[in-house]
């Protein structure tokens, strides 16, 4: 048992705490003046959604990996690599997104597209991390559980994703070309 909490702690709240390093290390603290100086076109709130799915699927893994006995199956471990590949993402996305960053939907003052790293190809490499970290953690949850989970996280993705794509086309023709030259789910999914 104290093994299986040592393979919980290093293979779940590792990369999970990791990837919250990361936020204070590549996000700069906000201050009054750049808050008055923000669009915002979509707060927090619908991203508790997320946090819901995340948190029951993170117990589910903790319940899963020490109290179950039984090896991890195939299912399990593609599970396990896709969560990794998640949080991997996230934090090269924080890296390279810096001070534009913010939970909610927000144009700064100075906003500018950012071109590197993962966003040379990806819209919405945050909001992708966050659908595989779920994603992967429901590999070690039952199917009543973590269907309703993968569901509503990609739904709330695919709004974000369409309703940022929205804010930013205020930017103009940065953000048109910077458009064309990208992809994210709604794309894999709708089509441009």
């Amino acid at each position: 048992m104290i093994l299986r909490v040592f393979y919980f702690i290093l293979a779940i709240l590792v990369p999970y705490f990791i990837e919250q390093y990361a936020y204070s290390k590549f996000i700069p603290a906000r201050n009054k003046e750049t808050q008055n100086t923000e669009n915002v076109s979509q707060s927090y709130g619908w991203r508790l959604i997320w946090d819901t799915a995340y948190f029951a699927l993170f117990i589910n893994a903790l319940y899963r990996i020490i109290l179950q006995t039984k090896p991890l199956s195939i299912m399990e471990w593609l599970g396990y690599f896709c969560f990794l590949f998640g949080v991997a993402l996230r934090i090269w996305s924080l890296k390279e997104i810096g001070r534009f960053y913010d939970p909610g939907i927000v144009v700064k003052a100075d906003h500018q597209m950012i071109n590197t790293g993962p966003y040379r190809v990806l819209r919405h490499p945050l909001h992708l991390g966050t659908v595989l970290q779920i994603a992967g953690l429901a590999g070690f949850a039952p199917i009543w559980l973590a269907f309703p989970a993968v569901l509503a996280s990609l739904v709330l993705c695919l709004y974000l994703n369409r309703t940022e794509d929205n804010t930013h086309r205020q930017l103009g023709s940065a953000f048109e070309s910077y458009y064309l030259k990208t992809w994210d789910l709604i794309d894999l999914i709708f089509w441009k």
